[in-house]
């Protein structure tokens, strides 16, 4: 076994022995011979873990949007993507739309009429 799974292995009973409201970890700390110093350390950074995560529940909207589209598997168009996202971000997309289209026709605009003045200057 390597080092690094045998490590995965210690930390993942020692986690589940401080879950499961065991303190005593001698018998880990034995069946993996590692010192109790090193063991009392992880211990410490695993209470710590577990006191500062928690769990968090999904938004109702989030779970039957999810549901739907793993059951449906279709593949949603742009304007039903940007529908689904926060109201900042559409306003967002809605003006970056807004500016690339009027730069799009402005340079288009500016393109006709410098080939209208090519067409009108007279010949030489």
């Amino acid at each position: 076994m390597t080092l690094d799974a045998n490590m995965d292995d210690l930390l993942s009973a020692l986690t589940d022995a401080l879950l499961a409201g065991d303190d005593d970890v001698n018998a880990i700390a034995n069946q993996y011979n590692v010192p109790r110093s090193n063991v009392n350390t992880f211990l410490g950074l695993i209470r710590r873990l577990h006191l500062s995560l928690t769990g968090v529940q999904p938004s109702q909207k989030f779970v039957a949007t999810l549901k739907q589209d793993l059951l449906n598997g279709e593949k949603r168009g742009l304007v039903s993507r940007v529908r689904y996202l926060p109201a900042r971000v559409q306003i967002a997309a809605g003006v970056v739309a807004v500016a690339g289209f009027m730069l799009l026709s402005r340079r288009r605009l500016l393109d006709l009429a410098a080939n209208k003045k090519e067409i009108v200057a007279p010949q030489q």
